[in-house]
């Protein structure tokens, strides 16, 4: 037996006098926005992932000149007073050389 929740919509006309009635299913009429919500979610979703990897990114090209200026430090700790130190500016693959 299927699902007996039913909604209904009613309008009373004044004429010709009548009342008119419309009744369906509660399912047959949430599904349409019950799967638009699932979509909303999936695309929210890998939105989020998206966005989460290009933070990932970015914080990486964010803080490696920081590691490097970690690891010069640590360099003239040890004696060394010619560390290699990091380009101003840009550094990677996307910096002009």
């Amino acid at each position: 037996m299927h699902d007996s929740t039913r909604i209904a919509s009613y309008v009373s006309l004044a004429s010709p006098p009548w009342t008119v009635l419309s009744s369906t299913a509660l399912d047959e009429f949430a599904e349409p926005f019950a799967r638009a919500h699932r979509v909303n979610l999936v695309l929210l979703g890998a939105l989020i992932g998206v966005v989460a990897i290009l933070f990932v990114i970015f914080i990486g090209r964010a803080t490696r000149s920081l590691e490097e200026i970690t690891h010069a430090a640590a360099a003239v700790g040890r004696g060394d007073r010619s560390p290699s130190l990091p380009r101003a500016g840009l550094t990677g693959p996307d910096s002009a050389n």
